[in-house]
């Protein structure tokens, strides 16, 4: 905003009534050089505005050093600095509270980072910095992870599924083949698994349909780009807790099975964030879920093209002296897989196998973490 001095109203004032007297006296000549002053004069003040203003806006507020904030913000850990908790079970944070001097309570502006201290330790380091940009010291919270007889029961489980073949579908469900897909297994009496990605109002019914049909509904994540939800390990979880609602919402279900996109030794994860993978693995596991790769893949997303090379890859890859949890997928168009399932379905049959769905007591088959 522009603000005239006195001095420049009673100036500009004098000109307007100099220019109306000359004009009535029609004095042409003293008009023009009353019109140059005018203009002249305008310049003159709009000159001096834009330093005046100028300068105000620079003018920077001088900060007595007795005032300048260099205290830095505490944060106190609530509870023991060390805490354990069993394989499987979700960990629950005893809670931290931060307070500044000069901003009071700002424990919702603590960062909390985790770091891996061994397979079953890790460091949660907790730090806040206030707004004068002073850092607090680190405090830090080690967590141990007990071992259960999770792994023992796992080995036990494989060895007692040995001979049975657990079909799972990922990148589902497709109105194409998903529907086809499951007619095979109503008339085959068979159980499986599928890994399901996002969904419309339009796949809802088939969503239910799994369900209803006594199939085992898992989560592949809402969303199936790596760039997306390998970016950060909250934003993978939250790919997974989206989808996990929406299913529940739909089925009244609530889903703990899930499977990686890209599998848990997927490597493109390291475009993204590097360890990853190794930090999501565990932290499933502390948050109640299971994860299953494969041991078993018939290809059809890569170099089988045709119904026979998927037959084939599934054959030659079934083993009865463990559980085989076989990767297939139904999205759309993946007409290969779908004529050759029956088959699949005949084969094993016939040749000693059995079929069931992954439940609880299914041996968790994962691969070796790579990031």
């Amino acid at each position: 905003m522009i603000v005239l001095s006195i001095i420049e109203i009673i100036l500009l004032i004098g000109v307007f009534i100099w220019i109306y007297i000359l004009y009535q006296n029609k004095k042409e000549k003293s008009m023009r050089k009353a019109r140059i002053v005018l203009i002249s004069m305008t310049i003159l003040i709009v000159i001096t505005q834009f330093y005046i203003h100028k300068t105000i806006l620079n003018k920077k507020e001088i900060i007595p050093a007795s005032q300048v904030d260099t205290v830095a913000p505490i944060i106190v850990l609530n509870g023991e600095k060390e805490v354990k908790f069993r394989q499987n079970t979700r960990y629950i944070e005893p809670g931290y509270t931060a307070t500044d001097d000069q901003d009071g309570n700002i424990t919702d502006k603590v960062k909390v980072e985790r770091e891996k201290v061994a397979d079953d330790k890790y460091d949660l380091r907790y730090s806040v910095t206030d707004s004068a940009g002073n850092k607090s010291e680190v405090q830090t919270r080690t967590v141990i992870v007990e071992k259960n007889l999770e792994k023992d029961k796992s080995s036990s489980s494989t060895a007692n599924k040995a001979g049975v073949i657990y079909l799972t579908f990922d990148d589902g469900p497709s109105l194409d083949i998903t529907p086809q897909v499951l007619d095979i297994l109503k008339d085959e009496d068979i159980k499986a698994t599928f890994f399901v990605l996002n969904y419309g109002e339009t796949k809802e019914y088939l969503i239910n349909r799994i369900v209803n049909e006594g199939h085992t509904i898992g989560i592949h994540g809402f969303s199936h780009e790596y760039q997306e939800i390998y970016v950060s390990d909250e934003a993978y979880m939250n790919n997974i807790t989206r989808l996990q609602e929406k299913i529940k919402a739909t089925t009244g279900i609530t889903t703990k099975y899930t499977r990686f996109p890209g599998g848990s030794s997927n490597t493109i994860s390291k475009k993204y964030s590097l360890g990853i993978m190794t930090r999501l693995t565990q932290r499933l596991l502390e948050e109640g879920y299971k994860y299953y790769d494969w041991n078993v893949s018939v290809e059809d997303a890569g170099s089988s093209k045709t119904k026979e090379e998927v037959y084939n890859t599934y054959v030659s890859q079934l083993s009865k002296s463990r559980a085989n949890i076989v990767l297939m997928h139904d999205f759309t168009k993946n007409n290969k897989t779908l004529d050759a399932l029956r088959d699949m379905i005949h084969y094993g049959k016939e040749n000693g196998y059995t079929f069931e769905k992954i439940d609880d007591d299914t041996p968790m088959i994962t691969h070796g973490v790579n990031n």
